[in-house]
């Protein structure tokens, strides 16, 4: 008795229990390994999003700045929109002695930023915002583009006599004699096909920190 079950200790596991050993082992390797790329995965995509939220902040906080420091005073007109871009003179953000003019616009799948230097005569002002305005219009490329977001493309509105209206329309109207004046608010709408968290329209409003201006 003793020496049989000596020598059925001796025989091991059989062909098909290895087999079965084997198979078991490289199921749980493979269900393993799927749960290793889904939480890869879900780390990605969680930084990802964290990474385009970051980056439209920032874009969007850059556009309210521009639009806080408009310098109403110190070019007829501040702000104009043709379009394709929007252009504005502002303070500086560290002198505001000084201006700059800035453009934005969206071309190439970016929306992307121009400023100038710093400025304190009027004729460079001149200067540089019909230099900003050819930018806008892509007569001309600058190493001081800024793309800041991906987009395809996109609207303004102004905000005048309690109503959202198209600031072309406006501008285009000869008898208006407000069509240079600051909008008391400005919507923009940003499309973005692309893939990523941050696809279709993205919407932000503008209030003017001067208040609804009397007619």
């Amino acid at each position: 008795m003793k020496t049989r079950a000596k020598r059925l200790a001796h025989q091991g596991f059989t062909l098909v229990e290895v087999l079965v050993a084997l198979a078991i082992l490289a199921v749980m390797a493979v269900m393993a390994w799927r749960a290793i790329d889904g939480l890869v995965r879900t780390q990605q995509g969680s930084a990802e999003h964290h990474r385009q939220a970051e980056q439209a902040q920032m874009a969007l906080l850059q556009w309210q700045m521009d639009l806080s420091a408009l310098a109403t005073q110190a070019h007829e007109p501040a702000l104009a929109f043709d379009g394709n871009s929007l252009t504005l003179v502002r303070r500086d953000a560290t002198e505001r002695a000084r201006l700059r003019v800035v453009a934005w616009r969206v071309r190439s799948g970016q929306w992307s930023r121009w400023q100038s230097p710093a400025l304190t005569q009027v004729r460079d002002v001149e200067r540089a915002w019909t230099q900003a305005q050819s930018w806008g219009q892509g007569q001309w490329e600058s190493p001081a583009r800024l793309d800041l977001l991906t987009a395809d493309d996109w609207a303004i509105y102004y905000f005048r006599d309690n109503a959202w209206s198209n600031p072309l329309s406006t501008a285009a109207s000869e008898k208006d004699a407000n069509a240079n004046a600051l909008p008391s608010g400005i919507r923009l709408r940003l499309q973005r096909s692309s893939a990523g968290a941050f696809s279709g329209e993205l919407s932000w409003d503008w209030v003017s920190p001067l208040g609804v201006p009397k007619s």
